[in-house]
């Protein structure tokens, strides 16, 4: 396993993109209840361009987390190591992953579905946001894009890309 891992970076670094994505896969398959394994399989298809792949991995990843209850879990948490966050974080963060494998994969109006759907799980609403801002823009949804804008402007009028963004 450690052999593996020590492979499958080595693989990252050479560019080795299908040794790396068979080097995940063994490792997914050696180890398959553990959250790296289903992350680390899908960012090899990802990166070797299998974005359909890489999104049903964590889509099933994702379905499989549902269901987890989130509070439960989170009160464990904070008893035993005396934090709770952590959980909810990595959940959000790969909410995020997995729509910019959507965006990447260019089914831009995908992403924003995905955003709409499951936008109430990721913490960092202010990217959320951005990204709805942008993919209405690539959409051509002017006038939806203009109040996103305008809703990221009242919460920050110092950043002047979206005084970029509503004029474009």
């Amino acid at each position: 396993s450690t052999a593996l891992r020590d492979l499958s970076v080595l693989q990252v670094h050479t560019r080795d993109l299908e040794g790396y994505r068979d080097s995940r896969h063994q490792m997914f398959q050696l180890k398959p209840t553990q959250r790296a394994s289903w992350s680390g399989l899908a960012m090899s298809y990802h990166l070797a361009g299998d974005f359909e792949m890489a999104v049903q991995i964590l889509e099933e990843f994702r379905k499989s987390q549902k269901n987890v209850n989130r509070d439960l879990v989170g009160h464990f948490m904070k008893k035993m190591f005396n934090k709770k966050a952590d959980y909810d974080y990595e959940h959000s963060e790969l909410l995020l992953y997995q729509n910019l494998v959507i965006q990447e994969s260019g089914d831009i109006a995908a992403a924003l579905k995905h955003l709409e759907e499951y936008g109430d799980g990721i913490f960092d609403k202010i990217q959320v946001l951005e990204l709805k801002g942008k993919f209405n823009l690539l959409m051509k949804n002017y006038e939806q894009a203009t109040q996103i804008y305008n809703d990221l402007i009242k919460r920050n009028q110092e950043n002047s890309l979206y005084y970029t963004e509503i004029v474009a």
